[in-house]
Protein backbone atom coordinates (compact mmCIF):
# COMPACT_ATOMS: atom_id res chain seq x y z
CA UNK A 1 0.00 0.00 0.00
CA UNK A 2 2.76 2.36 0.96
CA UNK A 3 4.32 1.84 -3.03
CA UNK A 4 0.90 2.92 -4.46
CA UNK A 5 0.83 6.28 -2.45
CA UNK A 6 4.47 6.55 -3.22
CA UNK A 7 4.07 6.15 -6.85
CA UNK A 8 0.44 8.44 -6.54
CA UNK A 9 2.28 11.28 -5.01
CA UNK A 10 5.10 11.18 -7.71
CA UNK A 11 2.74 11.80 -10.69
CA UNK A 12 3.73 14.97 -11.74
CA UNK A 13 6.93 14.06 -12.36
CA UNK A 14 5.61 11.86 -14.77
CA UNK A 15 4.19 15.25 -17.02
CA UNK A 16 0.63 14.15 -15.48
CA UNK A 17 -1.02 17.17 -14.90
CA UNK A 18 -2.92 17.63 -11.69
CA UNK A 19 -4.90 20.61 -9.72
CA UNK A 20 -2.94 22.85 -7.40
CA UNK A 21 -5.13 21.37 -4.57
CA UNK A 22 -4.02 18.15 -4.88
CA UNK A 23 -0.19 19.30 -5.55
CA UNK A 24 -0.40 20.78 -2.18
CA UNK A 25 -1.58 17.73 -0.50
CA UNK A 26 1.10 15.52 -2.18
CA UNK A 27 3.51 17.94 -0.99
CA UNK A 28 2.65 17.54 2.44
CA UNK A 29 2.32 13.65 2.00
CA UNK A 30 5.95 13.34 0.40
CA UNK A 31 8.16 13.64 3.41
CA UNK A 32 5.65 10.90 5.08
CA UNK A 33 5.61 8.46 2.45
CA UNK A 34 9.60 8.88 1.44
CA UNK A 35 9.90 8.34 5.40
CA UNK A 36 12.05 11.97 4.68
CA UNK A 37 12.59 12.51 8.64
CA UNK A 38 15.95 14.93 8.07
CA UNK A 39 13.88 17.17 5.53
CA UNK A 40 14.37 20.25 7.74
CA UNK A 41 17.77 19.96 8.32
CA UNK A 42 20.25 22.07 6.87
CA UNK A 43 23.22 20.13 7.20
CA UNK A 44 22.89 17.94 3.70
CA UNK A 45 22.08 21.23 2.09
CA UNK A 46 25.06 22.30 3.59
CA UNK A 47 27.51 19.15 2.85
CA UNK A 48 25.75 19.02 -1.06
CA UNK A 49 25.39 22.61 -2.03
CA UNK A 50 23.45 23.46 -5.25
CA UNK A 51 23.75 26.09 -7.80
CA UNK A 52 20.46 27.80 -7.70
CA UNK A 53 21.15 29.04 -11.28
CA UNK A 54 21.17 25.38 -12.42
CA UNK A 55 18.00 24.47 -10.53
CA UNK A 56 16.27 27.97 -12.12
CA UNK A 57 17.29 27.24 -15.56
CA UNK A 58 15.94 23.78 -15.53
CA UNK A 59 13.29 23.66 -12.90
CA UNK A 60 11.41 26.82 -14.34
CA UNK A 61 9.24 24.76 -17.08
CA UNK A 62 8.39 22.19 -14.31
CA UNK A 63 6.17 23.82 -11.90
CA UNK A 64 4.48 20.76 -10.66
CA UNK A 65 7.38 18.75 -9.85
CA UNK A 66 9.13 22.55 -7.84
CA UNK A 67 5.77 22.59 -6.20
CA UNK A 68 5.54 19.35 -4.57
CA UNK A 69 9.09 20.00 -3.55
CA UNK A 70 11.92 18.57 -5.75
CA UNK A 71 13.54 22.38 -5.94
CA UNK A 72 16.84 20.98 -6.51
CA UNK A 73 17.94 18.53 -8.94
CA UNK A 74 20.77 17.61 -6.86
CA UNK A 75 20.26 13.51 -5.67
CA UNK A 76 21.38 13.33 -2.09
CA UNK A 77 19.31 16.71 -1.59
CA UNK A 78 16.42 15.00 -3.06
CA UNK A 79 16.81 11.59 -1.60
CA UNK A 80 17.26 13.20 1.92
CA UNK A 81 17.62 10.60 4.89
CA UNK A 82 18.48 7.84 2.41
CA UNK A 83 21.51 9.62 1.32
CA UNK A 84 22.79 9.97 5.39
CA UNK A 85 21.15 6.58 6.11
CA UNK A 86 23.53 5.23 2.85
CA UNK A 87 26.46 7.64 4.22
CA UNK A 88 26.23 5.67 7.50
CA UNK A 89 25.89 2.08 5.84
CA UNK A 90 29.20 2.67 3.91
CA UNK A 91 30.64 4.09 7.47
CA UNK A 92 29.65 0.43 8.85
CA UNK A 93 31.36 -1.07 5.53
CA UNK A 94 34.96 0.63 6.21
CA UNK A 95 34.45 -0.14 10.11
CA UNK A 96 34.08 -4.01 9.51
CA UNK A 97 36.37 -4.27 6.83
CA UNK A 98 39.44 -1.97 8.46
CA UNK A 99 39.09 -2.45 11.98
CA UNK A 100 37.23 -5.34 12.42
CA UNK A 101 38.91 -7.60 10.15
CA UNK A 102 42.28 -7.09 11.14
CA UNK A 103 41.31 -7.45 14.68
CA UNK A 104 40.08 -10.67 13.90
CA UNK A 105 43.15 -11.99 13.10
CA UNK A 106 44.73 -10.83 16.29
CA UNK A 107 42.39 -11.88 18.76
CA UNK A 108 40.40 -15.16 18.30
CA UNK A 109 37.13 -13.92 20.23
CA UNK A 110 36.62 -11.51 17.88
CA UNK A 111 36.32 -13.73 14.92
CA UNK A 112 33.03 -15.08 15.70
CA UNK A 113 31.94 -11.11 16.33
CA UNK A 114 33.34 -9.91 13.14
CA UNK A 115 31.66 -13.10 11.19
CA UNK A 116 28.57 -12.53 12.69
CA UNK A 117 29.21 -8.56 11.80
CA UNK A 118 30.28 -9.05 8.64
CA UNK A 119 26.99 -11.40 7.59
CA UNK A 120 24.83 -8.40 9.12
CA UNK A 121 26.24 -5.45 6.92
CA UNK A 122 26.52 -6.95 3.71
CA UNK A 123 23.68 -9.14 3.84
CA UNK A 124 21.19 -7.64 6.13
CA UNK A 125 22.03 -3.90 6.20
CA UNK A 126 22.69 -3.51 2.42
CA UNK A 127 19.48 -5.52 1.23
CA UNK A 128 17.41 -3.57 3.72
CA UNK A 129 18.40 -0.55 2.05
CA UNK A 130 17.87 -1.41 -1.47
CA UNK A 131 14.48 -3.11 -0.93
CA UNK A 132 13.32 0.15 1.20
CA UNK A 133 15.08 2.30 -0.66
CA UNK A 134 14.93 1.52 -4.28
CA UNK A 135 11.71 3.80 -5.41
CA UNK A 136 13.27 6.65 -3.52
CA UNK A 137 16.60 5.69 -5.70
CA UNK A 138 14.86 5.34 -9.00
CA UNK A 139 12.68 8.83 -8.42
CA UNK A 140 15.74 10.88 -8.08
CA UNK A 141 17.34 9.62 -10.78
CA UNK A 142 14.59 9.87 -12.87
CA UNK A 143 13.91 13.48 -12.19
CA UNK A 144 17.53 14.41 -13.06
CA UNK A 145 17.34 12.48 -16.36
CA UNK A 146 13.65 13.86 -17.43
CA UNK A 147 14.38 17.71 -16.16
CA UNK A 148 18.37 17.71 -17.25
CA UNK A 149 18.52 17.90 -21.01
Amino acid sequence: MIRALQLIVHLPIFSIVVPSNVIMLFSLLIPIVMFDLLEQFELLQQIFPDSEEDSELYMGSYSQIRDIGYDSLNIFMNLGTLAFLSAMYFLKVAFVLFIMKPLSYLHKGLKNKYNRYFKQVFFGDLIAILVEGYLEFLISSLLLLIVAP
